[in-house]
């Protein structure tokens, strides 16, 4: 990645492991405000490697290519 890269939450898109299905609308609730409206997030019900872990999130965006101008 270029050092200073623009890189937008809009153009943030998330796998969230959650350990609890009962959790999930707080876990929303508090993502939502957190990351914007754009974020694409995919929600999981998954065992998390640590046990004193509730949620998880793997986050990935794009930064965009230099120009040469």
């Amino acid at each position: 990645m270029e050092p200073g890269a623009d890189l937008a939450l809009g153009s943030l898109a998330c796998k969230v492991y959650v350990r609890r299905p009962t959790d999930l609308p707080i876990i929303q609730s508090e993502l939502g405000p957190a990351f914007g409206s754009g974020m694409r997030a995919i929600y999981l019900q998954a065992d998390i490697c640590r046990k004193d872990l509730l949620v998880e999130i793997e986050g990935a965006t794009i930064c965009p290519a230099a120009t040469d101008g």
